[in-house]
């Protein structure tokens, strides 16, 4: 694979010598039929993984089913779709797809599903009107189709151009090991997310600001940490070519519009525009923004699958902000330059990226009276992460890239298998 491969000469790491390159970006490289065809390939090994360790915790597909807990079991479809890996918030998912918002009690108050974001039920909406299939059925077509986008955008001419073709085989790599990897596959919003992700990074590193808020207009509907994106780039956006305000102040309404139509929806139906935000103080206590700098909360917690990995993220940045300043040096500022980024105008948009949703997912993840309970799954989706982990990976001498790439299969692999049979169980991974 090309992320094992020794750059040759000056060539910037990423690059394969004799080929016109501009930064660490292949113009020239793998035909469009056969990148496509590697990103295909590694869809059939993420599908297979997930597969292989669900039959395992199965016990070959003859133990029964596990009962779900009794807060579930009232929505649960007595049809089992693929893999039967729709447990907890996919569940949820599927009862606002069915009966929306409104308390079944009294359709003026909201019930406690308010706290999800309308952005996938309402493509599961879509999937069922089109096809006559369960809401169940259409989360799991969702997961597949978003599963199989991420990995076709990832392999595409254009993300190979931003960020790389070793960066993308390295990225790979780390994505297929992730234990993780069964979340993508569970009727929740880790594929929906890693795709849309995937492409506004790329969108606006090409420069197409226009494309990329857009496509932030439904994000923002889907998961909060999109307007957290929006406006970290608006942030980027403003340093590198100083819009007039008033279009900026366009770009980011657009960017969160999909949020803003939400809160519309919430005032309308329930007079509150942020109930979405009092029930999950409700339900989960208040966000402790401050936790992102207690170490003393870190130590607390480190022992923990989801503490330990928002340790690990937090470290990660911080490798990553001593790579970030030597390229800054390096290329002059790239982000300040007009037209496409170059190589470090990238480096600056990820780290930007990992650093707001890091800090966010750890934020939010880390309530009053509570430890770390979803920092794991969070970061399955944190596209701007793995690839910084992906940048940072190719810059090791080959022989030490494939050692290191060989033990995160070998520790992460193993640990996936276990997670996933424990989240098949109705465990929920902590």
């Amino acid at each position: 694979m090309g992320f094992l491969r020794r750059p040759g000469g000056p060539a910037p790491i990423g690059t394969a010598a004799g080929r016109h390159v501009h930064g660490d970006r292949t113009s020239s490289g793998t035909s469009r039929g056969r990148a496509a065809a590697v990103g295909l390939a590694f869809f059939v090994a993420h599908v297979g993984l997930v597969t292989a360790h669900v039959w395992a915790a199965s016990e070959g597909g003859t133990r029964p089913i596990p009962e779900p807990p009794a807060i579930f079991r009232g929505h649960h479809h007595p049809w089992h779709p693929v893999l039967d890996l729709l447990r907890w918030d996919a569940i949820l998912y599927g009862g606002i797809a069915a009966q929306g918002y409104a308390s079944p009690e009294d359709p003026h108050q909201p019930s406690h599903l308010v706290c999800w974001f309308p952005g996938l039920p309402l493509l599961a909406r879509g999937v069922h009107a089109a096809t006559g299939w369960s809401f169940q059925a259409a989360l799991v077509a969702i997961g597949l189709a978003c599963t199989l986008g991420f990995w076709m955008a990832l392999w595409s001419s254009s993300a190979r151009d931003v960020l790389g073709r070793d960066t993308v085989a390295a990225t790979s790599a780390l994505v297929l090991a992730w234990p993780g990897s069964f979340l993508w596959l569970a009727g929740m919003t880790e594929p929906l997310v890693a795709l849309l992700s995937l492409l506004v990074i790329v969108w606006w590193a090409q420069g197409h600001f226009g494309r990329a808020a857009a496509l932030l207009a439904f994000a923002s509907a889907t998961k909060q940490l999109f307007t957290v994106m929006a406006l970290a780039l608006a942030f980027l956006r403003w340093i590198r070519s100083r819009p007039h305000p008033a279009r900026l102040a366009l770009e980011l309404l657009v960017s969160t519009s999909g949020l803003l139509a939400f809160c519309a929806y919430c005032a309308h139906a329930f007079g509150d525009p942020l109930v979405w935000v009092h029930m999950m103080q409700r339900n989960f206590g208040k966000m402790r923004p401050w936790v992102v700098v207690d170490v003393r909360h870190y130590v607390r917690h480190a022992e923990t699958l989801n503490g330990g990995f928002a340790l690990g993220g937090v470290v990660l940045l911080l490798v990553a902000a001593g790579f970030l300043v030597p390229a800054l040096r390096r290329e002059r500022l790239g982000i300040l330059s007009p037209g496409p980024l170059s190589p470090a105008g990238v480096e600056v948009l990820l780290w930007t990226l990992a650093a707001s949703t890091t800090a966010f997912f750890v934020a939010v993840d880390s309530r009053a009276g509570s430890s770390f309970f979803s920092t794991f799954r969070y970061q399955t989706a944190n596209v701007p992460l793995f690839l910084l982990a992906g940048r940072g990976l190719v810059r090791l001498p080959p022989r030490s890239r494939l050692l290191l790439v060989a033990a995160l299969f070998a520790l992460w692999v193993p640990l996936g298998a276990k997670l996933t049979a424990a989240y098949w169980g109705w465990r929920w991974v902590a």
